[in-house]
């Protein structure tokens, strides 16, 4: 399973307020080979402004050989975050879009404010130049039952872009004098 779909691991950090630096280390037990990558990594202080998380693409079904972190003994289990209307996913690393197939995923916002996030779609370049092409199309937005957080079930068409590499920015209308709060996620567009 290993070798025909790869790993994804998941585990969580607590970290304070303040900017970090995230290293990884993944070792083959076989042949003692090693990789690492590094991530800057910025936790913000706690606000009532709105915020929205990066696009989570939803990743198809048996993909990935998913693995968990074990709880330490006398420590909870952490809630797995990935849900949207009580069901999991395995959000995306990198989405990869097969031409002008959509492809689904889940926006996470904070503190919006009632009624439709008016929801803006641009598609960059890898040097920041905006480009014709994409759509985004809000599903429907999902209860939480917590206050103040927000799901919206949205899909993303790639009809338009050539294959390549591009970053999709998501901004919504903010509910107070912050502004619109915006985040974005690289993505890949092959050929069918």
């Amino acid at each position: 399973t290993l070798r025909q779909a790869g790993l994804k691991y998941y585990g969580h950090l607590e970290l304070r307020t303040g900017n970090h630096l995230v290293r990884v280390l993944v070792r083959n037990a076989e042949t003692g080979r090693t990789g690492i990558a590094s991530l800057e990594v910025q936790v913000p202080a706690a606000t009532s402004d709105p915020v929205l998380l990066p696009p989570f693409f939803l990743e198809g079904p048996g993909r990935w050989l998913l693995v968990r972190e074990r709880s330490a003994l006398g420590q909870a289990d952490v809630v797995y975050p990935f849900t949207v209307k009580g069901e999991p996913y395995v959000p995306a690393a990198r989405p990869v879009l097969f031409g002008a197939r959509s492809a689904k995923l889940c926006l996470v916002a904070y503190n919006l404010g009632p009624g439709e996030p008016g929801l803006t779609a641009t598609v960059l370049l890898p040097n920041g130049e905006q480009v014709d092409g994409g759509r985004l199309a809000l599903v429907e937005r999902t209860a939480t039952g917590i206050e103040g957080l927000d799901k919206y079930l949205a899909e993303f068409g790639a009809a338009g872009l050539k294959p390549g590499r591009y970053t999709l920015r998501i901004s919504a209308n903010g509910a107070t004098a912050a502004g619109r709060p915006v985040s974005s996620i690289p993505f890949d567009v092959v050929l069918n």
